[in-house]
């Protein structure tokens, strides 16, 4: 990959972490105005999209493919919050599969 590529897709990429933080933060206000019984319910998911945005961010070294997939998507949070409540594993593993 050349030089200018890869900067212009971790540009992209950081500009998807960037959405998803905003989605978190978006959450995370609903969860405010609902009240505290609606917090309690809420807060797995709260933590674990939370630990998507970190692995995504400072454990996992993204492919090409996966970049690519990660970008391409919408509202990342959501989808990969979906998929690891199927998943019965390590979410460090699982953040592996946001392959197409």
């Amino acid at each position: 990959m050349q030089k200018k590529e890869l900067l212009e897709q971790i540009g992209k990429l950081n500009m998807k972490i960037a959405s998803s933080n905003k989605e978190l933060e978006d959450f995370k206000d609903k969860i405010k105005e609902k009240g505290i019984d609606y917090a309690i319910d809420r807060a797995y998911e709260l933590t674990t999209k939370q630990e998507i945005i970190d692995s995504i961010m400072y454990d996992h070294q993204l492919s090409k493919t996966e970049t690519k997939a990660l970008l391409s998507r919408g509202n990342v949070l959501d989808e990969m919050y979906d998929d690891w409540l199927s998943f019965d594993g390590n979410m460090k593993t699982k953040s592996g599969s946001i392959k197409k």
